[in-house]
C-alpha cells in the first residue's frame, strides 16, 4: 500500500509542477546584459549557470556540461538551429530545469553542441533557453531596468489591458507579434537574439514607420538580411517599451516606458525559526539558515544544530498523513534538531536545486556531512536516522 501511495505522490507531483498554474504567484529576477544579449540563470539538476535567452531559438548546451547536468537519455537528432547560428550534434534530456519559483519543467528536451566557435563560448554561458520553458507562465522583459518578471496566471499590474494584442505561437513557443510597417501589417518574429529592431529578407513598404499595439516607433531601422526566413523584431523593440508574452491565451502587451511605472517589489523578510515547531520556509530561508547554494558549491550546513526538511503539498496524501508524525518529532527533538518544511509547489527552485522529484521528500542534515536524503512516509525509519544519524 505504500508504494502504491507513493507511486501517485510522484506522478501527482509531476503533474501538478508541469501545470504550474495553481498558484498565483509573480517574481522579478534582475538579467545580466553580455554583448547586447540576455543571460539568465537556470537551475538544472541541482546546478546554476547562466544562459543565453533566445525565445525564438532550441534550448541547447555544450557538451562539456553534459555529465554536470546529468542530461539523460542521449541520442541522434534531426534538429537544426535556427538559421543554421550554430550546429547541433545531438539531443537527451534534462529531468528538472527552473527559472526562480515559477518557471520549471521535468523531462525537458535539450539540444547539444560541439561547436567550438560558436557565440555561447564567446559569451561564457552554459547554453541557451528558447521560449518553451516559459509556456505556462506571463514572461515579462523589461529591458530599461535589466529585470524579467514571471507571473501566474495573469500580467503584472502595471501593465494596462489597452496594450495588448494577439499573438501565434511557433512549434518551438516562438512568439509571432503583430506589426504595423510602413502602413502595412506583418507577423513578425519576435526574437531575442537579434540586438537590432526589424530584420527582413527584403525591404518592407516605402515610409519609414513602425507601430506596435499603441506605440509608434520613430524613424525605425529595417536591416536587410538575405538568409532571414522569417521577417523578425528584435531586442531593439524594448529600448521603446516594456513587453509581456502570456503564452497561455496567446497574447502579448507592449507599453511605452513613459505609461509604465514599475513598483518596487517588497523585500521578502526571513521567517522566525521556533525550535520544537515545523517552520515553513521559503528560499531565501533556506539560504539564509541552512546553505548558500548560490554562492557555496560543497554542502556545508550554517548554525549549531542538525536540520531535518520536510519538502512537502497539500495535494499529496502521504505528506499529509506524515505531517502529523513530523510536529511530534519536531516536540520531542525540540533543543537537539532544527525541524523545516518546504511547499513543494511554491517553492520549484529548490526542488529543482535538490533534485526533488517525489513527495514527500526529507532531508536529514547532520552538523557536519552531506545530506541524507529520503523519500515516503516512514516515521519510524525517520526516528531512526535522527538518533543513530544526527545525535
Amino acid at each position: 500500500m505504500k508504494k502504491i501511495l507513493l507511486l501517485i505522490s510522484i506522478f501527482l507531483f509531476a503533474a501538478v509542477l508541469s501545470a504550474q498554474v495553481q498558484n498565483s504567484s509573480t517574481e522579478v529576477i534582475n538579467y545580466k546584459e553580455k554583448d547586447g544579449f540576455i543571460i539568465i540563470d537556470l537551475t538544472i539538476n541541482g546546478s546554476v549557470a547562466p544562459f543565453l535567452l533566445d525565445l525564438a531559438g532550441k534550448t541547447l548546451i555544450l557538451d562539456e556540461f553534459v555529465d554536470k547536468f546529468k542530461i539523460v537519455d542521449l541520442r541522434e537528432t534531426s534538429d537544426k538551429y535556427p538559421n543554421n547560428k550554430i550546429e547541433i550534434d545531438k539531443g537527451g534530456i534534462i529531468k528538472t530545469i527552473s527559472f526562480g519559483n515559477n518557471v520549471f519543467a521535468n523531462e525537458y528536451k535539450v539540444n547539444i553542441t560541439k561547436d567550438k566557435e560558436n557565440i555561447i563560448r564567446k559569451l561564457g554561458v552554459a547554453g541557451i533557453v528558447n521560449g518553451t520553458l516559459f509556456k505556462n507562465c506571463v514572461l515579462t522583459i523589461d529591458k530599461k531596468n535589466k529585470r524579467i518578471t514571471t507571473s501566474i496566471p495573469y500580467r503584472p499590474g502595471y501593465i494596462s489591458i489597452k496594450e495588448r494584442d494577439k499573438i501565434v505561437l511557433t512549434p518551438e513557443n516562438g512568439v509571432m507579434l503583430n506589426g504595423e510597417i510602413n502602413g502595412q501589417q506583418y507577423k513578425l518574429l519576435f526574437d531575442t537574439w537579434e540586438k537590432g529592431l526589424v530584420t527582413s529578407s527584403h525591404k518592407m513598404g516605402n515610409g519609414n514607420s513602425l507601430k506596435m499595439i499603441n506605440v509608434n516607433i520613430p524613424d525605425p531601422k529595417i536591416d536587410i538580411k538575405k538568409n532571414v526566413v522569417l521577417p523578425t523584431i528584435g531586442l531593439g523593440l524594448l529600448d521603446h517599451g516594456i513587453i509581456s508574452i502570456d503564452y497561455l491565451r496567446s497574447t502579448f502587451y507592449f507599453q511605452s516606458h513613459d505609461k509604465t511605472i514599475v513598483k518596487e517589489e517588497a523585500k521578502q523578510t526571513l521567517s522566525t525559526i521556533v525550535p520544537g515547531k515545523m517552520n515553513s520556509i521559503t528560499r531565501d530561508d533556506f539560504i539564509h539558515y541552512i546553505f548558500d547554494y548560490k554562492n557555496e558549491s560543497e554542502f556545508v550546513l550554517k548554525g549549531d544544530k542538525p536540520v531535518v526538511i520536510d519538502f512537502w503539498a497539500s495535494w499529496c496524501i502521504p505528506c499529509m498523513r506524515m505531517m502529523p508524525e513530523m510536529e511530534k518529532m519536531a516536540e520531542k527533538y525540540k533543543d537537539k534538531v532544527i525541524f523545516y518544511k518546504v511547499n513543494a509547489d511554491k517553492e520549484k527552485e529548490l526542488c529543482a536545486m535538490f533534485n526533488v522529484l517525489a513527495l514527500p521528500t526529507l532531508f536529514f542534515i547532520p552538523k557536519n556531512g552531506a545530506p541524507i536524503v529520503e523519500v515516503g512516509a516512514l516515521p519510524e525509519k525517520y526516528i531512526e536516522i535522527i538518533e543513530t544519524k544526527l545525535l
